[in-house]
């Protein structure tokens, strides 16, 4: 035990030169990027060196789309946050990997005309943005807006979509919710990186908070004009619900596919998102590694927290009882 202990030792003083540094980093990410290379062997390394090997700045990366072969996008990412670093490391090939292939499906379905607005409430550093970006500019399927309250955040996703100009992208620096003015954006503890700002006080460690502009999806959609709102991606920390009930009349014209994420530490949030009129005529489907699994009732895990909300979802990627 106590060899054990002085190597590792040892082993965080050597990374902690820069040389050293460069070098892990490095490795880890042919480690990371190489799919000869076992999952599990993947994650150990990942494990060993990735908060080991972070820089002070942001470091540049081209990130293959594995919907389509050949097709990269460029981002600038801090590496200090973890999301970043599941990113910088694995690319599109290690978080949410089952939201990725429904939201590829989803778009892959829509009209290739170009015609198609794309909604991406909370959009972070811009990870399902600029996937979503890539896949509509490569196959012409239309808009993405995204929708960012944090303004550090938001900068960050900004410098990201600049670097990918060809991508069709519409950048708003708003809260989404069912009122239209200002409120405040609780800010999350630095343990929760760039994730975690909420319009909900006390859902998570806060500190602090900022006043941010609020808009609504159907104010959004009528300055859109006929211009058809036809995929929502949702990641809003409990205020998905807000969002909905300030969408009613996008939702009742367009009938958009809803993707959004739900937590059992907002424990109000089924039984508000049965309240709303469009839930009754959608169907709804976990997300899962194996496919879509319909279900009649939600009830929300850690584990399987993503959903499909559908009227017409990707017959390909339901999972059949018994199947």
């Amino acid at each position: 035990m106590q060899l054990r202990s002085a190597v590792d030792e040892m082993f965080k003083k050597i990374m902690r030169l820069s040389v050293a540094k460069s070098a892990g980093r490095s490795l880890l990410f042919w480690v990371s990027r190489s799919p000869s290379i076992g999952r599990k062997n993947r994650m150990r390394a990942f494990n060993l060196l990735a908060t080991r090997t972070t820089t002070d700045g942001p470091l540049d990366t081209a990130v293959p789309i594995p919907e389509m072969p050949g097709l990269d996008i460029k981002v600038r990412l801090e590496l200090s946050d973890e999301l970043s670093r599941q990113w910088y490391f694995f690319g599109y090939d290690h978080y949410e990997i089952s939201v990725r292939k429904v939201l590829a499906a989803l778009v892959d379905d829509l009209p290739s005309d170009g015609s198609s607005q794309i909604l991406d409430v909370g959009g972070n550093l811009g990870y399902f943005t600029l996937f979503l970006g890539a896949l509509a500019h490569a196959k012409n399927k239309g808009h993405v807006h995204v929708f960012e309250p944090s303004p550090r955040v938001f900068q960050m996703l900004k410098r990201n979509v600049s670097l990918n100009p060809a991508f069709a992208i519409t950048l708003n620096e708003a809260a989404v919710s069912n009122t239209e003015g200002r409120c405040t954006l609780f800010l999350a503890h630095e343990d929760y990186g760039h994730s975690g700002a909420s319009l909900l006080a006390g859902a998570v460690e806060q500190v602090g908070g900022v006043e941010v502009e609020t808009l609504t999806l159907d104010g959004y959609a009528r300055r859109l004009g006929d211009k058809p709102v036809r995929l929502l991606k949702m990641d809003c920390e409990g205020v998905e619900t807000k969002v909905l009930a300030g969408m009613t009349a996008t939702l009742e014209r367009w009938s958009p596919d809803i993707v959004l994420e739900i937590l059992p530490r907002y424990p109000t949030m089924v039984a508000e998102l049965a309240a709303l009129p469009f839930f009754a005529r959608y169907r709804k489907f976990l997300i899962t590694d194996v496919g879509l699994i319909e279900r009649e009732t939600i009830e929300p895990t850690y584990e399987d927290r993503d959903w499909l909300f559908s009227i017409d979802p990707p017959a390909r990627l339901i999972r059949h009882a018994g199947a």
